[in-house]
């Protein structure tokens, strides 16, 4: 499922998802509006629409609410941001952000 979750915000929702594939997910669909090559007009420049991604996963408990499972998403989200922009990124160290610096 795939809402609107903010003014430019969007939130994926998939069920029964790993770290690793819920990343090369996001890859993918980052790549792909990448490749849109939309055009967004400011006041002294045209830019690209671009895609900055936060991933995270949980198994729903009692003690786990659906919140938490946003809250991280938006660190994580937050972070590919002051890594670059334009980038699919988890936060776990032993999972290697995605990032095809040439995504066709």
């Amino acid at each position: 499922m795939v809402a609107r979750y903010g003014g430019e915000e969007f939130v994926v929702l998939m069920q029964t998802c790993s770290l690793t594939n819920a990343l090369r997910i996001a890859e993918l669909m980052r790549a792909a509006i990448e490749r849109l090559s939309i055009e967004r007009f400011t006041l002294n420049s045209v830019e690209l629409i671009i895609a900055s991604i936060g991933c995270a996963v949980c198994i729903p408990t009692q003690d786990r609410a659906a919140k938490h499972l946003l809250i991280e998403a938006d660190k994580n989200m937050y972070m590919a941001k002051s890594l670059g922009k334009n980038r699919a990124y988890c936060g776990k160290t032993d999972l290697v952000e995605v990032r095809n610096e040439n995504a066709e």
